[in-house]
């Protein structure tokens, strides 16, 4: 979390009205924050904390900063009771921390509740009931995104959300704001779309602007790979998004519409989420691994006058072809090549991007997609390799392989010299 949030966060523009007053007044500074989770908090539970969670809870609660904690309703029982007298007498209630016990207004109970905190540096006795409770969790972060440091630390957000869960055996609902597994994760076509265009602009030292996210989630130690996830509901840009962020895959705006079809059919067929992974595993038998009835070997390039020339070594229908064409460049060349086995196609569209290199030390790749139109089809093919040329004729042999170009006479030899069988 940011020491000066104001610097990223921008507050909601008021809207002062004349006949009002305090609902005109802006919050400007945190208040004095009371944790009430090891006494009120403890007292809801089903089965109360026990002398082993109560010390975990309070450590936590101490961690995220909070200066008064409510720790216990020492004269209710003896559990209660031990447990603040061990934590002065162990002295684990750092120096700037102040404890808090409650009593009912009874003399007998109020002596064993000053017996209890005997000895310690601060403490608030609190005679009877609060007066009602609000979610700090979210007041706080309400705060933060508002620009207010709340004094609060929130930095991981994951490990108070499980401390929770383990001292209170209650779970921390998948919506609940900021805290909530599901609470960054938008499965709609629409918000995913958003999203994605969102981070897309967003910049560094900028103030934040993403849609659906009123918080960058890494200021509370959530990842932005939970932020999109895809099921039946979703669109192409989730699906873009994380073939982008999780591997260097940006899809032409076409390309994105054709892919997200068949992510969807498999989506609903399946019934469920599908990850990342699962994505990309479509994504790669879709069009990178289509190896038959074509299949690229290899190709060698050379000049002719103005033109490009290439030598292409293809396997059509596991026949060894080797094709020679030229054209005014490596593509056009390989499309002039192809026609010398009758496989006619035009090229619709072509864009090259680059892949970082991989985290485990793997080159940096180029990605080429071509969009080709033949056999009455327009079709798109997909090619990665270290080198752009070879990226590019990959792809075109993708896209020939489902445009299904190979049901050409495959048993006719063609026996010129610009493509032969070897």
């Amino acid at each position: 979390m940011l020491q000066h949030p104001a610097r990223k966060y921008r507050p909601y523009a008021p809207v002062p009205l004349a006949d009002r007053q305090w609902p005109n007044r802006v919050i400007s500074s945190p208040p004095i924050w009371l944790s009430t989770d090891l006494r009120d908090g403890n007292q809801a539970l089903f089965e109360p904390m026990d002398g082993g969670k109560k010390p975990r809870m309070f450590e936590a609660l101490c961690r995220i900063g909070f200066k008064e904690i409510e720790v216990a309703f020492p004269s209710a029982s003896r559990t209660e009771f031990d447990f603040t007298r061990m934590l002065i007498e162990a002295g684990h209630i750092p120096g700037d921390v102040t404890i808090g016990v409650l009593t009912q207004a009874r003399e007998h109970l109020i002596r064993r509740t000053f017996e209890s905190i005997r000895g310690a540096r601060r403490a608030i006795v609190h005679i009877y009931n609060a007066t009602s409770n609000v979610d700090l969790v979210t007041l706080a972060l309400n705060l933060y995104t508002q620009g207010v440091p709340p004094g609060l630390d929130f930095a991981d957000i994951n490990a108070v959300a499980r401390v929770y869960e383990d001292c209170t055996q209650l779970p921390v609902h998948p919506r609940h704001p900021y805290a909530g597994d599901l609470v960054f994760t938008a499965f709609s076509g629409s918000h995913q779309d958003a999203i994605k265009k969102g981070f897309a602009i967003q910049k560094d030292g900028e103030l934040w602007n993403v849609p659906y996210l009123p918080i960058d989630p890494a200021d509370v130690g959530r990842s932005y790979g939970s932020v999109v996830r895809v099921n039946s509901q979703s669109g192409k840009g989730g699906i873009a998004y994380l073939l982008e962020t999780g591997y260097g895959v940006v899809m032409p705006r076409r390309l994105q519409v054709e892919f997200s079809g068949v992510v969807q059919r498999h989506t609903e067929a399946s019934g469920g989420e599908v990850s990342a992974a699962e994505i990309w595993r479509i994504f790669s038998a879709t069009y990178l691994d289509t190896a038959a009835p074509v299949r690229y070997r290899e190709h060698h390039l050379f000049e002719r006058g103005k033109n490009q020339g290439i030598r292409l070594s293809l396997d059509i229908d596991g026949t060894s072809h080797l094709l020679t064409g030229e054209g005014n460049g490596p593509i056009d060349a390989a499309i002039h090549a192809l026609r010398s086995v009758d496989i006619h196609a035009q090229v619709r569209s072509y864009e090259e991007r680059s892949m970082a290199a991989s985290a485990d030390g793997g080159e940096a790749q180029a990605c080429a997609f071509v969009e080709i139109a033949a056999e009455g089809r327009e079709c798109y093919g997909v090619g990665i390799d270290a080198n752009i040329v070879t990226a590019s004729l990959k792809a075109i042999v993708s896209a020939l392989n489902r445009c299904g170009t190979a049901a050409y006479a495959a048993n006719t030899p063609h026996p010129s010299a610009a493509g032969r069988q070897v």
